[in-house]
């Protein structure tokens, strides 16, 4: 009976170190799976620090664009008005010599 108390002693031990050694590779798993995580939240970070730099950029090239565009159109408009005014000018004066002559 002793015997048979052993073997059921040892048969429960063993049965708990192998619970014991699933546990502790289910761990090994979760801390491998923790670390990747990191790596990846890390790795994002990094790609969204790089997205903000690179957004302000182009926040101030596009606003230099902008102005550049304003400014040659408002160009466009001044000499447009200005033709305008010429050739207003030019039909006023020939409206006019051609009443006094």
């Amino acid at each position: 009976m002793d015997n048979q108390y052993n073997y059921q002693a040892d048969d429960q031990i063993r049965q708990h170190q192998a619970k014991v050694q699933e546990v502790v590779g289910i761990m090994k798993d979760n801390v491998n799976l923790v670390l990747e995580r990191e790596t990846r939240l890390a790795e994002i970070d990094t790609r969204a620090d790089e997205l903000q730099v690179q957004s302000k950029q182009f926040q101030s090239a596009a606003s230099r664009v902008r102005r550049k565009y304003f400014w040659q159109n408002m160009k466009m408009w001044i000499i447009i008005g200005s033709l305008g005014v010429i050739i207003l000018v030019v039909i006023i004066v020939w409206s006019v010599s051609n009443r006094n002559s």
